[in-house]
Protein backbone atom coordinates (compact mmCIF):
# COMPACT_ATOMS: atom_id res chain seq x y z
CA UNK A 1 0.00 0.00 0.00
CA UNK A 2 0.91 3.66 -0.37
CA UNK A 3 0.57 5.54 2.53
CA UNK A 4 0.66 9.20 1.13
CA UNK A 5 1.83 11.23 -1.59
CA UNK A 6 5.17 11.51 -0.94
CA UNK A 7 5.92 8.06 -0.97
CA UNK A 8 5.59 8.26 -4.98
CA UNK A 9 6.82 11.67 -4.91
CA UNK A 10 8.93 11.97 -8.25
CA UNK A 11 9.15 15.91 -7.86
CA UNK A 12 10.34 16.10 -11.66
CA UNK A 13 8.02 19.15 -13.42
CA UNK A 14 9.93 22.03 -12.34
CA UNK A 15 12.05 23.87 -9.58
CA UNK A 16 11.50 27.02 -7.63
CA UNK A 17 14.94 28.75 -5.83
CA UNK A 18 13.63 31.12 -2.92
CA UNK A 19 14.81 32.48 0.04
CA UNK A 20 18.84 30.08 -0.04
CA UNK A 21 16.56 26.71 -1.12
CA UNK A 22 16.31 25.18 -4.11
CA UNK A 23 12.55 22.82 -4.18
CA UNK A 24 11.78 20.67 -6.71
CA UNK A 25 8.01 20.38 -7.65
CA UNK A 26 5.26 17.96 -8.97
CA UNK A 27 1.65 18.61 -8.61
CA UNK A 28 0.77 16.43 -5.96
CA UNK A 29 2.89 16.52 -3.08
CA UNK A 30 5.57 18.07 -1.08
CA UNK A 31 8.36 20.15 -2.50
CA UNK A 32 11.37 18.09 -2.47
CA UNK A 33 15.01 19.81 -0.84
CA UNK A 34 17.26 19.77 -3.18
CA UNK A 35 21.37 21.33 -2.13
CA UNK A 36 22.22 23.45 -4.57
CA UNK A 37 25.45 22.59 -5.12
CA UNK A 38 25.18 19.23 -5.63
CA UNK A 39 21.70 18.48 -6.42
CA UNK A 40 21.37 16.17 -3.86
CA UNK A 41 17.96 15.63 -2.22
CA UNK A 42 18.08 16.72 1.28
CA UNK A 43 14.08 15.15 1.86
CA UNK A 44 11.11 17.36 1.30
CA UNK A 45 9.66 20.72 2.71
CA UNK A 46 7.12 20.62 5.12
CA UNK A 47 5.99 23.94 6.95
CA UNK A 48 3.41 22.05 9.05
CA UNK A 49 3.34 19.19 10.86
CA UNK A 50 -0.18 18.95 9.08
CA UNK A 51 0.59 20.13 5.79
CA UNK A 52 3.10 17.17 5.62
CA UNK A 53 2.20 15.25 1.97
CA UNK A 54 -0.54 18.00 0.84
CA UNK A 55 -0.04 18.99 -2.95
CA UNK A 56 1.91 21.67 -3.72
CA UNK A 57 1.68 23.24 -6.96
CA UNK A 58 4.53 22.45 -9.40
CA UNK A 59 4.00 26.72 -10.60
CA UNK A 60 4.27 28.74 -7.97
CA UNK A 61 3.88 32.25 -8.47
CA UNK A 62 6.74 34.64 -7.26
CA UNK A 63 6.22 38.16 -6.76
CA UNK A 64 8.62 41.23 -6.96
CA UNK A 65 8.93 41.31 -3.13
CA UNK A 66 10.02 37.65 -2.73
CA UNK A 67 6.33 36.49 -1.46
CA UNK A 68 5.31 33.19 -3.47
CA UNK A 69 1.75 32.10 -3.87
CA UNK A 70 0.94 28.37 -4.50
CA UNK A 71 -1.87 26.01 -4.51
CA UNK A 72 -2.49 22.32 -4.45
CA UNK A 73 -5.84 20.16 -4.86
CA UNK A 74 -6.94 17.99 -2.11
CA UNK A 75 -9.37 14.84 -3.93
CA UNK A 76 -11.75 13.45 -2.99
CA UNK A 77 -12.86 16.19 -1.29
CA UNK A 78 -13.66 19.36 -3.34
CA UNK A 79 -11.14 22.26 -2.14
CA UNK A 80 -8.19 24.18 -3.25
CA UNK A 81 -5.36 24.40 -0.50
CA UNK A 82 -3.91 28.08 -1.03
CA UNK A 83 -0.43 28.97 0.00
CA UNK A 84 1.68 32.28 0.97
CA UNK A 85 5.05 31.87 1.65
CA UNK A 86 7.04 35.11 2.89
CA UNK A 87 9.79 36.33 1.10
CA UNK A 88 11.87 34.75 3.81
CA UNK A 89 10.92 31.31 2.92
CA UNK A 90 8.18 30.78 5.71
CA UNK A 91 4.68 29.90 5.68
CA UNK A 92 2.56 33.11 5.90
CA UNK A 93 -0.91 31.78 5.72
CA UNK A 94 -2.51 28.76 4.46
CA UNK A 95 -5.92 28.23 3.71
CA UNK A 96 -8.77 26.63 1.68
CA UNK A 97 -11.41 27.29 -0.71
CA UNK A 98 -14.57 25.22 -1.25
CA UNK A 99 -15.33 24.47 -4.95
CA UNK A 100 -18.73 22.95 -6.17
CA UNK A 101 -16.62 20.29 -8.03
CA UNK A 102 -12.28 20.10 -8.41
CA UNK A 103 -11.94 19.91 -12.60
CA UNK A 104 -8.06 19.11 -13.11
CA UNK A 105 -5.99 22.27 -12.49
CA UNK A 106 -2.92 23.01 -13.70
CA UNK A 107 -1.87 26.35 -12.76
CA UNK A 108 -3.61 29.54 -11.61
CA UNK A 109 -2.59 33.26 -12.32
CA UNK A 110 -2.11 36.26 -9.94
CA UNK A 111 -3.51 39.77 -10.12
CA UNK A 112 -3.21 42.69 -7.82
CA UNK A 113 -6.24 41.64 -5.94
CA UNK A 114 -6.66 38.13 -6.68
CA UNK A 115 -5.38 34.57 -7.03
CA UNK A 116 -7.68 33.45 -10.30
CA UNK A 117 -8.12 29.66 -10.86
CA UNK A 118 -10.23 28.06 -13.93
CA UNK A 119 -11.58 24.83 -12.83
CA UNK A 120 -12.60 23.04 -16.08
CA UNK A 121 -15.37 20.43 -16.10
CA UNK A 122 -12.65 17.52 -16.53
CA UNK A 123 -12.90 16.16 -13.22
CA UNK A 124 -11.65 13.44 -10.97
CA UNK A 125 -13.76 10.37 -10.48
CA UNK A 126 -12.36 7.50 -7.74
CA UNK A 127 -14.54 4.80 -9.47
CA UNK A 128 -12.14 4.89 -12.54
CA UNK A 129 -9.17 4.94 -10.52
CA UNK A 130 -6.93 2.18 -9.78
CA UNK A 131 -4.28 -0.16 -10.44
CA UNK A 132 -2.74 0.40 -14.06
CA UNK A 133 -4.70 3.51 -14.46
CA UNK A 134 -3.06 6.93 -15.19
CA UNK A 135 -4.00 10.22 -12.87
CA UNK A 136 -5.30 11.69 -16.27
CA UNK A 137 -7.24 8.75 -17.22
CA UNK A 138 -9.34 8.79 -13.71
CA UNK A 139 -10.74 12.37 -14.89
CA UNK A 140 -14.20 12.32 -16.99
CA UNK A 141 -14.99 15.56 -19.05
CA UNK A 142 -18.50 16.51 -17.66
CA UNK A 143 -19.21 19.73 -19.95
CA UNK A 144 -22.99 20.02 -17.98
CA UNK A 145 -20.72 21.61 -15.11
CA UNK A 146 -19.70 24.14 -17.04
CA UNK A 147 -16.19 25.62 -16.38
CA UNK A 148 -15.67 27.56 -13.37
CA UNK A 149 -13.49 30.46 -12.54
CA UNK A 150 -12.60 31.58 -8.88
Amino acid sequence: PIPGPDTLNVANISLLHHAGELLALWEAGSPHRLDPQTLETLGTKVWRDDLAGAPFTAHPKVEPDGTVWAFGYALPRNFLVLYRLDAGGGLAEVGKVAVDFLGMVHDFAVTADHLVFVLPPLVFDRARSGPGTSFLDAHVWRPELGAQLR
